[in-house]
């Protein structure tokens, strides 16, 4: 009846919430609010992250990321670390900033929200940040190549679209070398012309599918119908 409809109105999570926020408690002089009519919000107070790596890298992450960076963004950066992360070993937290001496000249900052910390962890091996270190090194570089490739077909020369490159992003003679960047490009154009000269052949033991196989024609047809309806 109204009773039933007034005591569970009253019993809302969210007419409670709106109760304590009006009223609040003075304390001091000030109004401190007990509760909040918004949702938690998993990043309103994020652990730091402060993530060592290259100078050059840094710059690169500035380019394409804000700082700090939060962890539960879209991006190949905030899915490696989340992908990365774990709960920090059971030892004594002395011990533990042992396991952490990893200093590559710069840092850059990545902010974790509590509800991703309690579900994945908030702990990086130094292998870890060497890891993450090499694969964004490795996406410069692939960058670079595909960039001067394109550049070269445009009869372009190679050291100035490399240095063009570098300059981009600004990564300085002594952070990132020119003659580095080079030798790595032509390393890197002898290996894919060797890769499509020579494919190699892989028979596998086990075929493992990780998506729905249609059966037959007859069974692409109705889909087709079905999407279309």
């Amino acid at each position: 009846g109204a009773l039933g409809r007034l005591f569970k109105k009253i019993c809302n999570p969210e007419w409670i919430c709106v109760f304590f926020y009006t009223i609040g408690v003075k304390y001091n002089g000030r109004f401190r609010y007990i509760w909040s009519t918004k949702s938690p919000n998993p990043m309103a107070s994020p652990y730091m992250i402060r993530l060592s790596v290259y100078p050059y890298i840094r710059k690169y992450l500035l380019f394409h990321f804000s700082e700090p960076c939060f962890i539960s963004e879209r991006g190949y950066l905030p899915t490696y670390i989340q992908n990365t992360l774990k709960h920090p070993p059971k030892v004594h937290p002395s011990e533990l900033r042992k396991l952490m001496k990893v200093d590559y000249g710069s840092h850059f900052d990545m902010a974790l929200g509590e509800g991703l910390r309690r579900k994945k962890g908030s702990h990086l091996t130094s292998e870890d940040v060497v890891k993450i270190n090499e694969v964004i090194a490795d996406l410069i570089h692939d960058e670079m190549y595909r960039l001067v490739v394109s550049l070269h077909r445009a009869s372009y020369q190679v050291d100035d679209s490399i240095r063009e490159y570098s300059k981009f992003y600004g990564f300085s003679e002594d952070e990132l070398p020119f003659e580095n960047l080079k030798r790595w490009y032509y390393r890197e154009r002898a290996r894919v012309d060797n890769r499509t000269q020579k494919q190699k052949e892989f028979t596998p033991q086990l075929l493992l599918k990780f998506f729905e196989e249609l059966a037959g024609v007859e069974a692409v047809e109705d889909r087709q119908v079905a999407l279309a309806i």
